[in-house]
């Protein structure tokens, strides 16, 4: 029978209420932890029911997680069984209570630029002992076994209709990082893990393809294999009691199967049925989200206005609501309000395959002849060595439908993107020809129209500067922006004299740390080989002059890039005002699939105590791209930064 229940209070406080007496303790406080996201703090009973264990936030390092162990009556301090710098997290109990075990980054390789790790399975054992029988060999575990069951035939006796009851666990606290192991061989986009009983088999989601597969190591084989191909996107599993079944819910559809060398899963069949109440479940999100950000928004004050007041007036309007996207428009203009950045909510239907798709071709047509081609992009469909389409050619007719004022050309290209179309084109003497082409989609010739813009701000750069001075752009705040800047920065530029770094629309994600320790090299030696010189370390940071690019489009992390880079002296800036977004957020599906609501919910300071929100960044030098100098091609920003670098060089 269930006599406790242990529950998150208030999203950071773990909480136990006795069924019976309806007391309720604290087992682990808020002050040991903070929810970032609903269902980021994990945590387990022992089969005790005494012990508790949860990933917590120790030594105040709030996004730099550790395994903790408590009592559940609250009567200790939680014990750092972890006892690392690297993040740990998704703590479970083994079934016999002797060991916990959790994911930890520490073996990981981790992404280049603050974003994504690899994880292993790590367990701590509780007990000297417990530690011991998890080391045997094979040879070793079957003789154990052998005197476990002479053992256990000895000392039977008659226990029927007694209640088992575990013990309480009496932890060895001494030396317990001697006792930790890593149990995978092999770091990974790890899920959830499971040690069987007699700690043989590990069982484990990875991803290292598509989706997560489960996975099984053999303890003392040391073997790893791929036991259930699954390729989802989120998989858990629960064990039958005697270990012998399994149940996967994969993507929303449960399966199982009998536990073997390969396991076959059989798929659970269910037939729910849901009465949808549009206008209920719209108030419900409303209160929802406005609850969410009344518990989460990062000042208790709420910008000075009365968050409650204003709910309750817009809490009205929603009865008269009849489509999502009027909801979520409704719900963006209460947050507004507030006042600040990283907030709002968006209407987000799932598209569907009759949804109209434009496929797009990458070419340029003239503005006064609009189908005679000036320019084809780089990359794109028709950016081939076996191509006659080049500036000049006009095009004439999409699968043989000759084109007209009157005639529409996207919606002939409507649903085309990845098919094989005929286009025909006439050259600069008016003669005729047809080429087949798989026209693209909208966000690779995005990405192509960024590749010809960094380019062309690149080959500006180079002209201004006579080759003296190198370009990079960092167009996200992510991995993959920070890994295209490291090798142009001390790659193809590692030669130029300076650099200019250009953040501007940069959306922002979380790199202004990165970005710093990169742009902030000081060597200090060199390497010599019998009368050679090379360069010394630091290699993998820029040591040479730079100067940062800024405007109005810059938000959010890199809005504190640009504090980060003016605030350690890292170089001058040029460009416009950086608007005060620095917050970071939590955005939330609502439960109908279509509706997006944030909350800013961690602020930053800067060293004068001021919040980074609603604090704008200046320039060294105020620099505007007005419209009719970007219309003659120039970029005066990138000019006065050349100007700005060159002084610093010659």
């Amino acid at each position: 029978m269930v006599k406790k229940i242990a529950f998150l209070s208030a999203r950071d406080e773990i909480q136990v209420i006795d069924r019976e007496s309806k007391k309720v303790n604290i087992a682990l406080g808020k002050e040991h932890n903070y929810s970032y996201a609903d269902g980021d703090i994990t945590f387990a009973w022992a089969p005790d029911s005494y012990w508790m264990t949860a990933d917590f936030a120790p030594r105040s390092r709030l996004f730099v997680t550790n395994i903790g162990v408590f009592p559940s009556d609250g009567s200790q301090q939680p014990r750092d069984i972890s006892l690392s710098g690297y993040n740990d997290t998704s703590p479970s109990w083994h079934t016999d209570g002797e060991a916990v075990l959790w994911a930890s980054a520490r073996y990981g390789q981790r992404d280049h630029g603050s974003w994504g790790r690899e994880f292993d399975v790590m367990a701590a054992f509780l007990t000297q002992d417990s530690y011991d029988r998890f080391r045997f060999s094979k040879e070793e575990y079957a003789l154990h076994k052998e005197l476990e069951k002479k053992a256990s035939k000895a000392e039977k006796q008659d226990d029927k209709g007694t209640e088992d009851k575990a013990e309480k666990l009496e932890i060895e606290w001494d030396n317990i990082e001697q006792r930790t192991a890593r149990l995978t061989v092999h770091a990974s986009d790890l899920g959830q893990a499971y040690l069987t009983k007699d700690t043989k088999a590990l069982y484990y989601f990875a991803r290292f393809e598509k989706g997560y597969d489960l996975w099984r190591h053999s303890i003392r084989d040391r073997k790893t294999e791929l036991v259930a191909k699954l390729n989802a996107r989120r998989a858990s599993m629960t064990f039958s009691k005697d270990e012998k079944n399994i149940v996967i819910l994969a993507d929303g559809t449960l399966r199982q199967g009998k536990v073997g060398n390969k396991i076959a899963l059989k798929p659970i069949s269910t037939k729910p049925v849901m009465q949808l109440q549009a206008a209920k479940e719209r108030e419900f999100m409303f209160d929802h989200s406005w609850r969410i950000i009344d518990d989460k928004f990062y000042r208790d004050d709420y910008h000075g206005i009365d968050w409650d007041q204003v709910g309750q007036s817009y809490r009205a309007k929603v009865a008269s609501v009849g489509h999502g996207r009027d909801f979520a428009n409704l719900f963006a203009e209460m947050t507004g309000e507030l006042n600040a950045s990283h907030i709002g909510s968006s209407y987000r239907p799932a598209r569907k395959p009759t949804d109209d798709t434009t496929g797009r071709l990458g070419l340029f047509f003239n503005d006064v002849n609009p189908f005679m081609v000036e320019e084809v992009l780089a990359k794109g469909p028709f950016d081939k060595a076996s191509s006659k389409v080049k500036p000049g050619v006009t095009l004439k007719a999409v699968n043989g439908v000759e084109l007209s004022e009157s005639q529409n050309l996207f919606k002939l290209l409507n649903h085309t993107a990845g098919q094989r179309v005929r286009f025909t084109f006439a050259d600069v003497d008016g003669a005729l020809f047809d080429e087949v082409i798989k026209p693209t989609n909208s966000r690779t010739v995005n990405n192509l129209l960024y590749d010809r813009w960094v380019l062309s701000r690149e080959a500006l750069v180079e002209e201004l500067s006579g080759g003296q001075l190198g370009y990079v752009h960092v167009r996200g705040m992510n991995d993959p922006s920070f890994r295209a800047v490291y090798s142009r920065l001390l790659g193809k530029h590692f030669d130029k004299k300076a650099i200019v770094v250009d953040t501007r629309f940069n959306g922002g994600g979380w790199l202004h740390n990165d970005l710093a320790k990169l742009l902030s090299g000081e060597e200090y030696f060199t390497m010599h080989v019998r009368g050679r010189q090379y360069h010394g370390d630091p290699l993998d940071q820029w040591n040479k002059p730079s100067v940062l690019l800024i405007n109005e489009g810059n938000y959010s992390d890199a809005h504190a890039f640009s504090y980060t880079y003016d605030q350690l002296d890292l170089g001058e800036m040029v460009g416009m005002p950086v608007p005060g977004t620095m917050t970071a957020v939590w955005w939330e599906m609502g439960i109908s699939g279509d509706f997006r609501a944030g909350v800013p919910q961690v602020g930053i300071k800067n060293t004068k105590g001021e919040y980074l929100e609603n604090n704008q960044t200046m320039p060294d030098h105020l620099v505007k791209n007005d419209p009719q100098s970007v219309e003659q091609g120039r970029d005066k920003q990138i000019e006065k930064a050349v100007e700005v670098l060159l002084k610093k060089v010659d």
